[in-house]
């Protein structure tokens, strides 16, 4: 057995796991957040809530720059019948949704400070797209490495392996044993 040929089937098994273990993280992370989802609420439902005496306990109120202006998500605290329950609203000024909500005293509202993206966030994309990059050089170099071994023969088509052969190292006639060295 040649010993190439070995590396190179190894070095396929570990991209074949490489890719199965990237797309089983993928899965799994999608899995963990659709099972972790919030429950959003439109701008009806929202009113209905607020109109409703004694419905909502409290809201906090979670800024996020966006640009230049600062939106943000109003998480609301629901006591009814079936229990206390959290809700998500999206405000898109969140200092006009504070001085709103001071018109409803039984509403206790609080507000974290601003969350501005990390730095690590904000590179993170293009970590990936450098990992990624990587990558795919790696690949590509793990099958030119492979090039010497017998699967990739097949781009040999325009090499010949002809012998050019005079009549005095044959005799009279060259035949196709003297040509092809069989």
């Amino acid at each position: 057995m040649n010993n190439t040929t070995g590396r190179t089937n190894s070095r396929g098994a570990l991209v074949y796991f490489l890719i199965l273990g990237l797309v089983l993280a993928i899965l799994i992370s999608t899995i963990s957040r659709s099972a972790n989802r919030e429950v959003w609420l439109n701008d009806g439902e929202f009113a209905s809530l607020i109109k409703s005496e004694g419905a909502v306990q409290s809201i906090k109120i979670l800024p996020i720059r966006a640009g230049d202006a600062t939106s943000g998500k109003a998480v609301l605290v629901i006591q009814d019948a079936s229990g206390t329950r959290s809700r998500s609203y999206y405000v898109s000024d969140v200092e006009a949704f504070r001085k709103e909500m001071q018109q409803y005293p039984s509403i206790t509202v609080s507000a974290s400070p601003l969350e501005e993206e990390g730095g690590f966030v904000r590179v993170l994309p293009y970590i990936a797209l450098i990992v990624l990059a990587v990558g795919i050089v790696l690949i590509l170099l793990m099958q030119a490495g492979s090039a010497g071994s017998a699967n990739n023969q097949m781009m040999n088509f325009g090499r010949s392996r002809a012998h050019l052969v005079k009549e005095t190292d044959v005799g009279c006639c060259p035949t196709l044993t003297h040509v092809s060295f069989l």
